[in-house]
């Protein structure tokens, strides 16, 4: 029997890849978005690609009543909750909204999967959860949020930890890192989930600047020099969306055939570091393009110069280590973002 998985914020950029690779696998993907960082038009796009239109329900997480009666209607097998206010600088901002929004949420998912017997869920976590380190990361590593966004998703961890030992219910926390790449075999004129624009991503602002919408790429470091930063820009990790994507469709499998797994954490990274300024000169190498840039010193503000993933545990639990390089990521953004200007 086809098994049911329902995505929510399933319309926004990291939904629009997972919603077309359940497809290609076999899935009957059902959709949850409000619409307030997506369009409705990508329902077409997904269609185009794979044939099959999924499911898609507006509505508001936060309403527990809508919620409630969205389950009554619908039996699914698993959850993947992508859904959130995601933009750190806002949180900071406007604490409230991002606790209410990504918490409330969650909690009102959870709760009708205790009232519906739905046993599996997959949680879009984030790497910002961590503290400052100096070394590959792992899940065992300390914690420390900076951010009122970052706060909200460890608050969302310590919760399904709590609910899945509670309730006997299989649920799993992934730590994204930096989620780049794009399908590639997209082909449409339609900048459909908005990513390559008004993103605050260092591949939006570098795009952003090859487009002409802004003159120099400013980089922010400290006076400081670490032996792990090869030029003193900071260091991430980088991890395909592709990768990103058929890893949630291994884990998926294994819950298939896994009765009761509990409560897990696993980070989503490439386990691969990359300076800015090394992105930075991989793009004009793939797009044989030049563009300003500028080294800005802050002594004021700690900035975290590495944030690279250890993909042991993950790597160890499905069997599978990443195939997708930073080139190739590189590589199928351009080659769209070309198609979509018409460069």
């Amino acid at each position: 029997m086809q098994k049911i998985v329902l995505i929510t914020g399933g319309l926004g950029y990291i939904g629009f890849h997972m919603t077309i690779l359940l497809q290609f696998y076999g899935f009957k993907v059902i959709i949850i978005d409000n619409l307030s960082n997506s369009s409705i038009a990508v329902l077409k796009c997904i269609k185009k690609i794979t044939g099959i239109m999924p499911l898609f329900k507006f509505l508001d997480l936060k309403n527990y009543f809508l919620v409630k009666k969205f389950f009554e209607f619908y039996s699914i097998d698993f959850i993947i909750h992508l859904a959130a206010l995601k933009n750190i600088l806002n949180s900071n901002m406007d604490p409230v909204k991002y606790y209410n929004n990504n918490i409330t949420s969650l909690i009102n998912i959870l709760d009708s999967m205790i009232t519906y017997k739905i046993n599996n869920i997959l949680f879009s976590s984030s790497a910002s959860v961590y503290d400052y380190s100096s070394s590959f990361i792992r899940e065992h590593d300390s914690l420390n949020p900076i951010s009122s966004y970052a706060k909200s998703k460890l608050f969302c961890e310590n919760i399904l930890k709590d609910f899945s030992n509670s309730y006997y219910n299989n649920a799993i926390s992934l730590r994204y890192f930096n989620v780049v790449g794009v399908y590639p075999y997209l082909k449409d004129h339609t900048n459909y989930y908005n990513f390559f624009i008004n993103q605050e991503n260092l591949f939006s602002r570098i795009l952003n600047i090859l487009l002409g919408c802004n003159n120099k790429l400013f980089i922010t470091t400290n006076n400081s020099y670490y032996d792990f930063a090869v030029d003193n820009t900071p260091v991430r990790d980088y991890v395909d969306i592709n990768d990103l994507c058929y890893l949630h469709v291994l884990l998926l499998d294994k819950l298939l055939f896994t009765k009761y797994i509990g409560y897990k954490v696993f980070n989503i990274g490439s386990g691969v570091g990359y300076s800015v300024l090394q992105i930075v000169s991989l793009f004009k190498k793939i797009t044989g393009l030049e563009f300003c840039v500028e080294i800005l010193k802050d002594t004021t503000t700690n900035i975290n110069l590495f944030s690279v993933s250890s993909n042991i545990k993950i790597n160890e639990y499905l069997n599978y280590i990443n195939r997708k390089s930073i080139f190739y990521s590189i590589y199928n953004v351009w080659r769209y973002v070309k198609y979509l200007y018409r460069l």
